[in-house]
């Protein structure tokens, strides 16, 4: 195999590899990690979207997604585990357009700036109830209904529009942060104790990959 063939393979690699609970999405999130904390509602939690080739997409429309529960895919809005108190909403899981922040130097110190990206990612809703416990560790697709495909900061023709829900989509792995205990009350100080010590500020860890599925699809 030639140099150049395997700097290709490796490219190719590097953009797909990642997509391991789902491999059969036409899209990827470009360079990016599959495996997701998802810390804040309303805000992407991924990297941006891309078509395998590479090309990133911008404005994206995208339809209900699938969780991966009892051996098989299933609406997420169907989704209906014992002991959930509330089901989730067919958007849950939502493509949101992603804003570049630069800063500018104004008066004599750095203003953020939000400029147009040309890309988006995917984001979730407000946790209602207990939903967060249930969505830890799944395997999770979302199907696009239409995107624009974007080539050196230009759009490139009109909107495309997804027709199958098995390939039109991206996968992605869902690993939540274990919630912080909440802090037991702080007994009071005798006189000879000393002031109270302060606490170490909060960390943020890595998040380990998770294990395969094997996955079928019930649409």
């Amino acid at each position: 195999m030639s140099r150049l063939a395997v700097l290709l393979l490796v490219a190719l690699t590097t953009l797909t590899a990642a997509s391991r609970c789902y491999p059969k999405c036409n899209f990827v999130f470009c360079g990016a990690t599959y495996v997701y904390d998802l810390p804040y509602a309303d805000k992407s939690f991924t990297g941006g979207i891309c078509r395998r080739n590479g090309d990133r997409i911008g404005v994206v429309n995208t339809g209900e997604a699938r969780i991966y529960a009892d051996g098989k895919f299933t609406r997420i809005s169907e989704y209906y585990p014992d002991g959930l108190a509330q089901k989730f909403s067919p958007h849950f899981f939502k493509g949101i357009y992603i804003p570049t922040v630069k800063y500018e130097a104004e008066g004599g110190k750095l203003v953020p700036e939000k400029v147009d990206s040309h890309y988006s990612g995917v984001a979730r809703e407000t946790y209602q109830t207990n939903q967060r416990r249930f969505i830890n560790n799944k395997c999770i697709i979302l199907p696009l209904r239409s995107w624009q495909i974007v080539k050196s900061n230009v759009v490139i023709g009109n909107a495309y529009r997804g027709r199958d829900n098995l390939h039109d989509c991206v996968a992605f792995e869902t690993l939540l942060q274990e919630e912080a205990p909440a802090p037991a009350a702080a007994a009071a100080p005798s006189p000879s104790s000393g002031p109270l010590p302060v606490s170490a500020p909060d960390t943020v860890e890595e998040i380990p990959d998770i294990v395969n599925v094997q996955t079928e699809m019930d649409i």
